[in-house]
């Protein structure tokens, strides 16, 4: 490790670092206070990364040990061997990768670069074999503050609560008294709450809404003037702090609240098709156009879609696309719709036919 720079021994304290959550994990062995801290530490955007990463090569190894290939199984002791010798070095997960997930199997919250990190992230991961070291524990806050980017963010809570992150959203999480408490100012999360063996109440406040549950997996969106909420598994309960109003969803509802509404309304759902973003799809259903170029411009870092025509935006849309790809999508919609796209550097006009 003789003149490692900087950077490059804190990325592999990182990475190590991930790897011991990883097993902690595995094994479920992580007392309250341990997943407090990892909570924390999983609050640092590189730190995540790191952790998914690791996922991601643990998942390639187990893929790959069922295969029984004797050259995998070579060029494993091999890189195993380094790793105890202090030589960690060795070929490229991603040439064995390649044979067990496609390329495009990743999240799109990959770019080029990071598919390549993930790539190395078996090297790191042998590395922490060789390479020892000693943290401190993080300083804790009252408040976790967790956001995503211009892709979705997997995150997972203190209390074992996961969460996805839509294309940016950013939540606040904290525990008052025997209250779990999560913070939506605006943007959409999918949650898979925790069962909390003192049975301590998840609250998710979101404009005028809070929605409270004690073990479920549902869905909750906010704009300016709309909460929605849609449950997959278990039971909600929307309601307004301070009034008598509430209304009780069941797995397959979706229930919403509108700005200076009197009350909730509620209706049928297909939580597959209210959830296809948290799979990387972009699901429309007699979506308005103007609707469906919202969606996809959340997800397009390069290009952004422009109506060019008012009245085009009120066609309709439906089918399933893949977020992330805006031109793509263009494309399809010039082959079904009576629209032309007209493509002027990072925006594409869409004018009627």
């Amino acid at each position: 490790m003789i003149g490692m720079g900087t950077s490059e021994r804190q990325r592999i304290q990182i990475d190590s670092q991930a790897r011991e959550w990883q097993r902690k994990l595995q094994r479920g062995s992580l007392q309250q206070d341990e997943m407090e801290e990892f909570g924390h530490w999983m609050a640092v955007p590189a730190h995540a990364a790191a952790y998914a990463d690791c996922e991601w090569s643990t998942a390639c190894v187990e893929a790959l040990d069922q295969r029984l290939d004797p050259q995998w199984s070579g060029w494993k002791d091999e890189a195993m061997q380094r790793a105890r010798n202090g030589a960690p070095k060795v070929e490229p997960l991603a040439n064995w990768s390649d044979l067990v997930f496609s390329p495009t199997s990743r999240s799109r919250n990959r770019e080029g670069s990071g598919f390549m990190k993930a790539a190395f992230a078996m090297a790191a991961c042998l590395a922490i074999l060789a390479f020892g070291f000693s943290w401190k524990r993080m300083t804790t806050t009252n408040v976790l503050h967790y956001q995503a980017g211009d892709a979705t963010r997997e995150v997972l809570l203190p209390d074992g609560t996961r969460l996805t992150l839509d294309a940016g959203t950013a939540v606040d999480y904290m525990k008052v008294g025997e209250t779990r408490r999560l913070l939506l100012p605006s943007g959409r999360v999918y949650l898979s709450v925790s069962k909390d063996p003192h049975h301590a109440r998840f609250v998710v406040q979101s404009g005028q809404v809070e929605t409270v549950v004690l073990g479920t997996r549902f869905q909750v969106s906010q704009t300016a003037d709309r909460t929605e909420v849609v449950l997959e598994e278990g039971k909600v309960r929307m309601q307004r702090p301070g009034t008598a109003l509430f209304a009780t969803l069941a797995p397959g509802e979706r229930g919403w609240w509108t700005a200076d509404a009197s009350g909730f309304q509620t209706a049928a759902a297909t939580p597959s098709s209210a959830l296809a973003w948290t799979r990387g799809r972009l699901l429309f259903e007699d979506a308005s156009l103007a609707d469906a170029i919202v969606e996809v411009n959340r997800y397009s870092r390069h290009v952004q879609i422009e109506l060019a025509d008012p009245e085009v935006g009120q066609l309709k849309v439906n089918g399933s696309y893949l977020a992330g790809d805006a031109e793509l999508v263009v494309a399809a919609w010039e082959a079904t719709l009576p629209v032309h796209a007209l493509h002027q550097g990072d925006r594409i006009k869409l004018v009627h036919k």
